[in-house]
């Protein structure tokens, strides 16, 4: 579990960035400072003559040996006698009797050697292995979605990604929303619809919304600070086919703690939205944002959710430069949440089981589409954003992601134009960076998983999409520690 939960950047605030420029411009201005920006092709550290991204590589870690080739995305954690099974098969071309007849003579008996070869060849080819470069894989158009009805909110946190600013009179129309997901179920009828705002529950036919959604049958998540959800509210939610799971913010158990980031007066609301929740069966996720004055409570924010069946999903607070909003008190340490969230691990484990933990884990992973870069599965080597992650704003604007909505991101307007310029505009401006288009990724070990981790956090902190995460150094840490535990190492 805390290989997935999301970290806290502490990097310095910067100011907003200028308009990105398509890849193959050699440079861009950003903050009166030129960029360079390396095109395809015009990469120099593929040029290096110490490149390891062509070789198999190998790391001990204890009895496990990882080994990886960057320039195809293989990656694999092996014990010692499947790091020689995985050298006999390499040897052979990808021929697993290899295999087979080195399993013979470690003592295996010949069916078992046979039905064990046959395992470990589907997982070395699985693991990218008998790829000659790395793949021309496509992410599956609109798999999820960020629905903002409103941007009004009744609350006014200092991190919101939304910003503060231009909230009111901010309500797309039912006609508006009708026509907009009838569009995305065109494209995708399995498109998990993600009800945000703002608030979503002050906008005044929310439940009217909801139900186009249930009567288009696209599945859906429902963002909410939970102020606005009472008895009846939970009931209606109850009734709706598609619906995944409704997320509730709460930054604190108790009205001190809370209040210090979402204002006083609002705990109460919440936890009588969340009690509603649980008395009606609902599927739900606990979002508390962390920071250095609310960690001591995450066990029992953590408590309450699992203890109902519900969820725990930390918020990562991204830096995003919307004016007016201020950080005191509110980013902690990367390597102090990161150990925080461990300590978390082991709480909820040590109290509730392990498999009870990967029950819940699984339940609620498995209706989340894997669209961003930091959970995406083998062989996607690009984030989600601009194709399989798109958000669209109460007015029809469209942007690449949830995160990455300034306007200097907008891609177009859905009430004006199709899905198929849209993404036909993400391509022309070159949005979409593939990992190994990085140069700090490119001979990463992790160039196939992680994709660079969130482009939110490169443009903001960067000014630029080809860059990695800003988070790299701890993204790296967690896919090997995710890696190393699948391994059994840890």
């Amino acid at each position: 579990m805390a290989s997935n939960l999301p970290v806290i950047s502490d990097e310095e605030r910067r100011p907003i960035r200028k308009l990105p420029v398509a890849r193959g411009t050699k440079t861009a201005l950003v903050e009166d400072r030129q960029i360079r920006l390396h095109a395809p092709g015009d990469r120099p550290w593929e040029r290096h003559p110490d490149n390891h991204r062509d070789r198999v590589n190998v790391e001990q870690h204890g009895e496990t040996f990882v080994v990886y080739k960057p320039s195809i995305g293989a990656l694999s954690a092996l014990h010692k006698k499947d790091y020689v099974s995985f050298n006999m098969f390499m040897a052979a071309g990808g021929n697993r009797d290899a295999i087979t007849r080195y399993l013979v003579q470690m003592g295996e008996p010949e069916l078992r050697a046979e039905q064990h070869a046959a395992r470990l060849a589907e997982k070395f080819v699985g693991d990218g292995w008998m790829r000659t470069a790395l793949p021309e894989t496509e992410d599956e158009p609109l798999r999820s979605v960020y629905f903002t009805v409103t941007r009004y909110c009744d609350l006014t946190c200092p991190y919101c990604y939304q910003g503060l600013n231009d909230r009111a009179n901010t309500e797309m129309t039912l006609d508006q929303a009708r026509l907009v997901l009838g569009r995305i179920k065109d494209v995708n009828p399995n498109c998990q619809i993600v009800i945000t705002g703002g608030e979503p529950f002050s906008h005044r036919r929310i439940h009217e919304i909801l139900d186009i959604v249930d009567e288009l049958e696209l599945p859906m998540a429902i963002l909410s600070n939970g102020t606005f959800i009472d008895d009846d509210a939970a009931s209606h939610l109850r009734s709706l086919k598609s619906l995944n799971y409704i997320q509730i913010s709460l930054d604190g158990i108790t009205e001190e703690t809370h209040a210090l980031t979402r204002g006083k007066g609002h705990f109460s609301k919440a936890m009588a939205a969340i009690r509603s929740v649980i008395d009606q069966g609902l599927p739900f996720k606990i979002a508390p944002t962390l920071h250095n004055r609310n960690m001591h409570e995450l066990p029992a924010i953590s408590d309450l959710a699992i203890s109902n069946g519900g969820w725990l999903k930390p918020n990562q607070l991204k830096e995003l430069p919307h004016a007016g909003l201020n950080y005191t008190d509110v980013v902690m340490s990367s390597e102090g949440l990161m150990e925080a969230l461990r300590t978390v691990n082991k709480y909820l484990v040590d109290k509730y089981g392990l498999p009870r933990i990967l029950e819940l884990g699984h339940k609620y992973s498995r209706v989340d589409p894997e669209v961003c870069s930091v959970t995406a599965p083998n062989s996607t080597f690009i984030c989600g954003m601009g194709q399989s992650l798109l958000d669209i704003d109460w007015n029809g604007d469209v942007y690449p992601c949830h995160l990455n909505k300034g306007r200097e991101m907008l891609i177009g307007n859905i009430f004006q134009e199709d899905f198929t310029a849209i993404f036909q505009r993400v391509e022309d401006r070159g949005l979409r960076v593939k990992s190994n288009e990085i140069e700090k990724c490119s001979g990463c070990k992790f160039v196939s998983t992680c994709a660079g981790g969130c482009r939110a956090g490169a443009w903001f902190n960067y000014g630029t999409l080809e860059s990695a995460d800003e988070l790299c150094d701890i993204n790296y840490s967690s896919h090997l520690r995710r890696l190393l535990v699948g391994a059994g190492v840890v």
